[in-house]
């Protein structure tokens, strides 16, 4: 038990989102909820699942565009031990924005495969943008602004 909060669990982390996320979660387990029951268990999941689809969507967007294996390792590497992309997951608790971030890669790739490669690599920017757009509603809003933007800049070849 965790004698500071009264919890029986320990803080994910020492924030003030994830504070509010477990007193959220104790409270769904007083009203007799499941996954309530275990909230540390389902963000370490979360957590572990977002990191694990992060490396291979920027490995595969760092290969195709940059062409070889050892810069897609590098891009996968630096992608995912970013510090904004951690600091959302481990310190401000922003999950929706960080699983947008595990999937920006996928849009990136789609666009410029669409706009400035193969016209037939649609399902991809369909798939990315989609996700985008089901895990964070402002990531969604900055990717029509980049997607806008690098149209507008590439018009003569569209």
């Amino acid at each position: 038990m965790n004698h500071t909060t009264g919890l029986p669990f320990s803080r994910l982390t020492g924030s003030v989102g994830s504070s509010m996320l477990m007193s959220m979660a104790w409270s769904g387990r007083k009203a007799g909820l499941g996954l309530a029951a275990i909230p540390s268990a389902a963000l370490r999941a979360f957590i572990i699942a977002t990191n694990a689809l992060t490396a291979p969507t920027a490995y595969a967007c760092g290969r195709r565009l940059l062409g070889s294996r050892a810069s897609g390792a590098s891009a996968a590497v630096l992608y995912t031990l970013a510090a904004y992309r951690l600091t959302d997951v481990y310190t401000r608790a922003a999950f929706g924005e960080a699983a947008a971030m595990a999937v920006l890669p996928l849009f990136a790739l789609g666009l410029w495969e669409v706009v400035l490669g193969e016209k037939d690599r649609w399902p991809l920017l369909s798939l990315g943008a989609v996700a985008v757009l089901l895990t964070h509603l402002l990531s969604t809003v900055v990717c029509a602004a980049l997607a806008a933007l690098l149209c507008a800049c590439c018009a003569v070849r569209i």
